[in-house]
């Protein structure tokens, strides 16, 4: 037996595994997202891991390991923040003849339908925006009523990951979207 081939053809096949890992095939086989099977949730969904997969590795695996996208194509919440929902069970429970759905938390919400006229670049940089503010602890204030000094964090670690800032000023913030 040659332990020396062995551990050559391990390091290789570990090797193509975090190639494909990272890939962008890797990324969506990874990524925990709920949304309708609609050509706009499906554009969504590609857009989150084109995004993901700008990030820097460790946050992107743990985006992926945490994180649960809400997509949607029409209908009207907005571009959502991050939200922390209280978990009640890990184990599915069956309820009639339906069972409960257990979800990776925090949850980040998109809505596509509201930003499908403006430029993919805006949507990435969006995209990057709602992950910095799970990255940056944001969720455990309890949704999306963030400050201007939270906006401001999340746009500069966006913009750090080398994507767009959404805003133009912080203060005062309430009731506007990027």
């Amino acid at each position: 037996m040659n332990t020396g081939q062995e551990a050559f053809d391990m390091k290789k096949h570990l090797k193509h595994y975090l190639d494909w890992e990272n890939s962008l095939e890797g990324i969506y086989y990874s990524l925990s997202v709920w949304g309708g099977a609609s050509s706009g949730t499906e554009k969504g969904t590609h857009l989150i891991v084109e995004a993901l997969s700008k990030l820097p590795r460790r946050v992107r695996e743990r985006v992926l390991e945490n994180v649960t996208f809400v997509v949607f194509a029409s209908g009207q919440l907005g571009t959502g923040a991050v939200y922390q929902f209280q978990k009640s069970s890990k184990e599915a429970k069956k309820i009639g003849d339906d069972y409960s759905v257990t979800v990776k938390l925090p949850l980040i919400f998109l809505n596509f339908a509201g930003m499908e006229k403006k430029s993919k670049r805006y949507q990435m940089s969006t995209i990057a925006h709602e992950i910095a503010h799970y990255v940056l602890g944001h969720f455990d204030k309890g949704g999306s009523s963030h400050s201007g000094k939270d906006e401001k964090r999340a746009d500069d670690l966006t913009e750090k990951w080398g994507f767009a800032r959404g805003y133009k000023s912080y203060e005062p913030l309430r009731g506007k979207s990027r």
